[in-house]
């Protein structure tokens, strides 16, 4: 369904950008231009499956901001603009049809409970909408272990900011019970993120 390729191609966009950005670092060697070309094309494809894909959009935003905050790379940051640019050129025939579809969403009931949220996205639907608070709590202080860890690395920061960039902004838009599913791209990054932190543990021992 399109949840799942949602959260394929918020994941393959942010792998796009980072090789890209680690490109850029790379001063050794001239950068990378299929990355950057890769992740037009993967943002089209994402705000083609599924309109909630702009929320990923913004999260590489954000991660390029925090990355040119230490780079000030002026040519990364144009080159990045035109990339963007080409995929709302190639998505602009949908965008009319997507703006209706969006403004005439369903209200389908109340907010969705921020524990609920928390569960969901840390254990995955194998609680049954269940909070298990102990396990919840256990991946995020592997969470915070990871941030911890490498807080001097930029790029090991994304999964934090793509996920916080994801939820925050559902939560502000109003998060309903049904669109918890709509959050695959912040699973994912979660995923990732305790991934990050697992790998801090095991070389402190």
């Amino acid at each position: 369904r399109m949840y799942g390729l949602l959260g394929l191609w918020a994941t393959a966009g942010m792998w796009a950008l980072v090789v890209w950005l680690q490109s850029r670092e790379n001063t050794a060697s001239h950068p990378r231009r299929w990355p950057l070309i890769a992740l037009a094309l993967i943002n089209v494809a994402g705000l083609y499956t599924q309109y909630a894909y702009p929320l990923t959009m913004i999260a590489q935003g954000v991660v390029m901001l925090v990355w040119l905050i230490t780079h000030r790379d002026r040519r990364a940051l144009g080159l990045y603009i035109a990339a963007n640019l080409a995929t709302l050129l190639i998505f602009a025939p949908w965008a009319g049809e997507a703006i209706r579809q969006v403004t005439t969403w369903p209200n389908s009931g109340g907010a969705a409970d921020p524990a609920g949220i928390l569960s969901t996205l840390t254990l995955g639907l194998t609680t049954g909408g269940r909070v298990d608070w102990l396990p919840a709590f256990a991946a995020l202080a592997l969470a915070a272990m990871g941030l911890w860890a490498n807080r001097a690395r930029i790029l090991l920061l994304l999964p934090a900011i793509w996920a916080a960039v994801t939820v925050g902004a559902f939560l502000l838009l109003g998060l309903q019970p049904d669109d918890i599913k709509q959050l695959t791209p912040a699973a994912s990054a979660i995923a990732i993120w305790l991934g990050i932190g697992a790998a801090a543990l095991w070389r402190d021992k």
